[in-house]
């Protein structure tokens, strides 16, 4: 199963309790059963979120990176899926034309 993060958690990422929230909320949502990943959208994402997700044995996908520079990033960060409306500016920023 694939979770996606509600408007709520977004917001709450997006403020100061950001760095407190996700970790705490990912624990939580990892816990449901058959949950292989989160979707979380490319700007909340950091190396620490990154790892922090992986070492509760999720996979991390991204949405939507539509720039070569977020798409180099999330590669470089090791999202395991990057969702884009953009193909060719994807494939460009990953070496493939």
């Amino acid at each position: 199963m694939l979770l996606n993060l509600t408007r709520f958690d977004k917001a709450v990422a997006l403020s100061r309790f950001g760095k407190w929230w996700l970790p705490w909320r990912y624990r939580r949502l990892l816990r449901k059963p058959d949950v292989l990943a989160l979707n979380v959208n490319h700007r909340l994402l950091s190396a620490d979120v990154v790892d922090r997700i992986h070492a509760l044995g999720a996979e991390v996908w991204s949405f939507t990176a539509d720039t070569s520079e977020a798409v180099a990033r999330l590669v470089e960060l090791g999202a395991d899926s990057i969702t884009t409306n953009e193909l060719h500016t994807a494939a460009t920023a990953l070496g493939r034309n």
